[in-house]
């Protein structure tokens, strides 16, 4: 017998209906254009989080305007995260509380696509999809999807 306890993903955290996430992320950013498209979500330790997606990461991609920009990025980053969570907290009933965000950092620079994570304390946290690092909370946020 294995004499480690397994984490149980599926219990992990705190779970939040739509409407109350909803409102962390108003209340947290100020930004009230929110996209979520799933019922109840999960929302767990950022330290788990990014376990979830070195799990899901399949390698660095090259930077190429259009092709594989910061949108796109998001999207894979999301798609890793988001494939990883669906493989470990299997028979959860909840989506993970995770997305994607259009910002603007500050300091002049571009529109630019962010993820964003609310942790089991309720904290808002935002990761750049291209390092895999974690960011500062950008300046604006346009809208948040997940």
């Amino acid at each position: 017998m294995w004499p480690f306890k397994s984490k149980n993903w599926a219990k992990l955290g705190v779970q939040y209906p739509k409407d109350r996430l909803k409102q962390i992320l108003i209340n947290g950013t100020g930004c009230e254009d929110i996209r979520l498209n799933d019922a109840v979500y999960r929302a767990i330790p950022y330290n788990d989080f990014t376990k979830l997606a070195w799990i899901g990461y399949d390698g660095p991609f090259e930077y190429e305007d259009e092709i594989s920009d910061c949108d796109d990025a998001a999207l894979f980053y999301e798609s890793a995260v988001r494939k990883a969570w669906a493989k470990k907290a299997k028979n959860s009933g909840a989506a993970l509380a995770t997305g994607r965000a259009k910002v603007l950092r500050g300091n002049g620079s571009p529109v630019h696509m962010m993820i964003w994570q609310v942790d089991d304390k309720g904290m808002i946290n935002w990761i750049e999809s291209q390092t895999y690092s974690k960011a500062k909370e950008p300046e604006k946020i346009y809208y948040i999807e997940g």
